[in-house]
């Protein structure tokens, strides 16, 4: 299949992006979660000043009723909430928060930026999203849309074996940092800074900030993977290569209308849970996983490897998935072959 009928079938089924940051004030102080507003920690950012210093950490003059430079790392400078919020919104600038060591961490994600929206960015853009949530569902905390709109941060309460690490497009911090709070809370997740999981957040350092946990453990650099290789890491196994995004679009578009609705929907946004109001929703992502799969089943002639391949190229794919073991993928693999083998008998 040609790429412009595949970024056509694409843009028809996904739409436009969701909202960014212009039509959202720069944070809705209410969204933020209450254990996070009992913390001394804010300061604020000004959205109206132009270039690099536009995300500049800013303290209020009260007296003058203006804004100057911050040295944020001063503690004397932070302010409460109650104070900080209501001097954002009576003067239309954003909230920052410093992240102290107090136990409250951070996982920011940048979005994918493209100067020019066409239907090969926008398909992109909207895999990294839906990959971007499938962390944040991971991590079962607080999250919200950066000021961009594009990328999300989850705050969580636990203990990191760093301090912070940074393997662009991934951050993760949990003392010495200064970041931007919008309160643009994503629906589906927790209204509060929830205690992240200790296990999931081993994996997810392990998977994202290898090279920081070599260096932690007098490893080195030998054997860790570097960043560009995250998201390789994320969409095969050594053995088994995913399918491209292409390759899947052209196996959907084989399926009736209604069919391929739903499967759009599952595989290239991963709404399992109905979100866009389809009528047909799941009870558990393991039961959209299998629907998946059974459909893949189908389309590919009962082929396991190629339905493998097929489904890490979907929205659904997650860390459950691509684990070491393998249980959780040859399980979902077998069930459907064995349910779609019996209906076909």
């Amino acid at each position: 299949m040609t790429r412009p009928r595949a970024e056509r079938a694409a843009t028809e089924a996904l739409g436009k992006p969701g909202n960014t940051a212009p039509d959202k004030p720069w944070v809705i102080p209410e969204n933020i979660p209450r254990t996070m507003q009992e913390r001394k920690t804010w300061l604020f950012w000004d959205p109206h000043i132009e270039g690099e210093n536009r995300k500049a950490p800013k303290i209020f003059r009260a007296r003058t009723k203006t804004f100057s430079p911050a040295r944020w790392r001063d503690k004397s400078a932070w302010m409460t909430f109650a104070d900080a919020s209501q001097i954002a919104l009576d003067h239309g600038v954003g909230l920052m928060t410093v992240i102290d060591g107090d136990g409250l961490c951070v996982m920011d994600i940048d979005g994918e930026k493209h100067s020019a929206q066409t239907p090969a960015t926008l398909l992109s853009e909207m895999y990294w999203e839906s990959h971007m949530m499938q962390v944040a569902r991971y991590l079962e905390s607080y999250t919200e849309t950066s000021t961009s709109g594009k990328g999300v941060h989850i705050f969580g309460w636990g203990t990191l074996p760093f301090k912070g690490a940074n393997e662009r497009p991934y951050e993760l911090y949990s003392e010495n940092r200064l970041l931007i709070v919008t309160g643009h809370h994503i629906a589906w997740s927790p209204q509060e800074a929830l205690t992240f999981d200790p296990e999931r957040l081993r994996k997810l350092s392990e998977l994202y900030f290898p090279n920081k946990l070599a260096d932690i453990r007098g490893v080195g650099e030998a054997g860790a993977v570097s960043a560009s290789q995250v998201r390789e890491v994320l969409v095969k196994n050594a053995d088994q290569p995913a399918a491209t995004q292409e390759e899947l679009l052209e196996v959907l578009l084989k399926l009736s209308d209604r069919q391929r609705k739903t499967m759009i929907r599952l595989c290239l946004e991963g709404d399992w849970q109905g979100a866009r109001g389809e009528e047909q929703r799941f009870p558990s992502q393991s039961e959209a996983d299998l629907h998946v799969m059974m459909i893949l089943a189908r389309l590919t002639g009962g082929d396991a490897a190629r339905m493998d391949a097929l489904f890490k190229a979907t929205a659904l794919l997650r860390l459950k998935y691509i684990e070491p073991s393998g249980n959780y993928r040859d399980r979902t693999i077998r069930k459907a072959l064995q349910i779609t083998q019996k209906k076909s008998a």
